[in-house]
């Protein structure tokens, strides 16, 4: 059946894709922004527009049927280069476009860095949005957004990844590593950056006999440890923002560090601006990171 890709279809699977993510109609409303109704309706005007079932009840929850999920498959590349073709296609010589930016980065060096990479430019401007790197990952593979700063190791093959910079990882709060009973307090798991250092970490000879309790933040970890609680793991410009000194006797350098990369998908990557910004950041990065490691921090 052919049709014409129209805003209704664009919702529809923009909701299709909160709820195959989350699990839940409930859970993708709240991603969206909208109400569980809303989501329940685009995602019948999609199956209307398509003429098959992409949902199918599983108890009290709707999933995505296999022919849902072949769908997205397929849906999925192509609405990122949509919502991406208009920003390419604007006749303002500043470009504007939509960057996601890792909480962990954004509540250290990274806002400072972007504000410097920025000046005196006018060939580009970022719209900036702070979420976890997973999410931020995921929403430039979606075409939400166009660019993303995260942390982790390059997944996949379907965006361009630009190494920015590593940072190191650092123990902070009690300086008597001896103490085994004391917990560590660091990011989840399931996080991007505990993906990349994980098996490095709980290898390292100091924290082979740690005690590991895992939050959803480096910024909560670290505050944790502050409190007396235990120690954290977090990445050197998280203690930097925080205060935490080697001097002091709260920060204990280790040899591990996570990698700091610029995602975006081909077509956005190859624009010169986005290159000229990309090489900028790096720059402005590597200086930072040397001067803390020498000075204030490590």
């Amino acid at each position: 059946m052919e049709f014409i890709l129209h805003t209704t279809m664009l919702d529809g699977i923009e909701a299709l894709l909160a709820l195959e993510h989350t699990g839940t109609v409930s859970e993708g409303a709240t991603r969206l922004r909208l109400t569980q109704s809303a989501v329940s309706k685009r995602i019948k005007a999609l199956e209307t527009a398509l003429g098959y079932a992409v949902v199918e009840r599983d108890g009290r929850r709707l999933r995505v049927t296999s022919a849902g999920a072949a769908f997205l498959r397929r849906a999925k590349p192509l609405l990122a280069e949509l919502r991406g073709l208009t920003r390419l296609l604007e006749p303002s010589p500043a470009q504007t476009l939509s960057l996601g930016l890792a909480d962990s980065i954004a509540s250290s060096w990274g806002p400072r860095l972007l504000k410097r990479s920025l000046a005196g430019r006018d060939d580009l401007r970022l719209d900036v949005h702070v979420h976890r790197s997973l999410l931020v990952l995921e929403r430039v593979r979606l075409g939400q957004y166009d660019l993303g700063l995260i942390a982790g190791q390059p997944q996949g093959k379907d965006l361009i990844w630009t190494p920015i910079v590593v940072e190191p990882m650092v123990l902070v709060g009690n300086s008597e590593p001896r103490d085994i009973a004391t917990p560590i307090f660091t990011i989840e798991m399931a996080s991007a950056t505990w993906r990349d250092i994980g098996c490095r970490i709980l290898k390292h000879p100091r924290l082979q006999t740690a005690q590991w309790t895992f939050v959803e933040s480096f910024a909560a970890a670290a505050q944790m440890a502050r409190a007396g609680f235990g120690r954290a793991l977090v990445p050197a410009g998280i203690a930097i923002a925080l205060g935490f000194r080697r001097a002091h006797g709260s920060v204990v350098q280790l040899d591990v560090k996570r990698q700091i990369q610029c995602v975006a998908r081909k077509s956005i990557n190859g624009l010169p601006s986005v290159v000229r910004w990309q090489q900028e950041l790096a720059t402005l990065a590597a200086k930072y990171a040397s001067r803390h490691s020498s000075t204030q921090l490590l």
